[in-house]
């Protein structure tokens, strides 16, 4: 962990490197052992040739901790799978679908596990730092619309589709803001805001939820 911290080397290029990240460790886990935790949406597709949505494809979530030497990072031992469901509960029952495994994150960051290490007993805690998945999946978990012939079908921004087609730029007063995020939500039509519901992320992760909350589903 050490080298992870330094200035010099490829080990630079880490998650624990970034402002999010340093920014948010000290002040929420004051004199804790601190690891960032990714939680990774997948599908898990039976015909290769098919689209990622369909009644029978499977969505696996998985968890990795890039905070160890990235040397172990890809080692199937150090991919811990957090479970594994049917494609369509995710978009149509999500909170029931990933209701576990929010929960099982919060305990990892509230309590922590217990590792021995020499007869010593270290107590380390997990902090969720990034949501990653293919455009369904993180739609999907995030309440925007999951596909792209919706009017607003952009997570990071609220241009029409439309005006997708003849602009190349996308002016600010367009981006998604925690302030717009929460007004599109009050509003509650997806054909006006591109929002289908509230991401069930949001009030569970302190480093996804405190930092902001519509950057999650960026």
């Amino acid at each position: 962990m050490e080298i992870l911290k330094r200035n010099e080397g490829p080990e630079m290029e880490n998650i624990i490197r970034g402002s999010l990240w340093t920014e948010k460790n000290q002040p929420d886990f004051p004199g804790k052992l601190v690891m960032p935790l990714i939680c990774t949406i997948t599908v898990m597709i039976q015909v290769t040739s098919g689209a990622h949505s369909g009644t029978h494809q499977m969505s696996g979530c998985y968890y990795n901790v890039p905070r160890i030497p990235p040397r172990h990072q890809s080692a199937l031992e150090n991919i811990f799978v957090a479970s594994i469901t049917y494609a369509s509960d995710c978009a149509l029952e999500n909170e029931c679908a990933f209701r576990k495994v929010l929960d099982e994150i919060l305990f990892l960051e509230k309590e922590g596990v217990t590792i021995v290490v020499n007869e010593t007993e270290t107590q380390v805690y997990f902090a969720l730092t990034l949501v990653l998945g293919d455009n369904l999946r993180v739609a999907e978990v995030t309440g925007t619309v999951p596909v792209f012939v919706s009017n607003i079908f952009c997570r990071k921004c609220k241009m029409h589709r439309n005006d997708t087609r003849r602009r190349v730029r996308v002016g600010l007063a367009l981006l998604r803001t925690p302030e717009n995020y929460e007004a599109d939500l009050a509003i509650d039509d997806v054909s006006l805001t591109g929002m289908r519901c509230p991401c069930i992320w949001n009030g569970y992760c302190t480093l996804l939820t405190t930092a902001w909350r519509m950057r999650a589903t960026t």
